[in-house]
């Protein structure tokens, strides 16, 4: 890298594609850290792996389950094969399970779980008005 630049200021970790061509994995298991918006207007889906490394799985529907709720949880996101929609497009079939209760193991496997909380969406992006305006 160039004297005086930075990573981009969109990236976290590498990017996982999950599916069953090739560079692409059948399964990550991670905490889920949140998501944020990515290129083309599709959010990218943060984790904290095993050790605490960081990876991202791009948008696909069934990714879209994941909530604020989740933060902090430990995540198994699954590719389950491929489906057609109604117009004829062909996507892929994720399961994504989450973890309510994990154990102590899982816990020292995974330092970000239940360390890390979503951050609450601001009060423009909710659409309520500001109470701390003095006027």
């Amino acid at each position: 890298m160039s004297e005086g630049f930075t990573v981009r200021r969109n990236s976290f970790g590498p990017i996982v594609k999950l599916g069953d061509g090739n560079e692409q994995v059948k399964a990550v298991t991670g905490v889920y850290l949140g998501s944020r918006p990515g290129d083309y207007g599709k959010p990218l889906y943060d984790f904290g792996g095993e050790g605490g490394e960081s990876f991202t799985v791009p948008h696909s529907n069934d990714m879209e389950q994941l909530t604020a709720a989740d933060v902090g949880k430990l995540v198994i996101v699954s590719f389950e094969g491929r489906a057609a929609t109604k117009k004829g497009y062909h996507v892929k079939r994720l399961a994504v399970a989450v973890c309510e209760h994990p154990t102590e193991e899982m816990k020292k496997k995974y330092p970000h779980i239940g360390t890390v909380t979503a951050v609450p969406p601001k009060k423009a992006e909710t659409g309520q008005e500001d109470d701390d305006l003095p006027f």
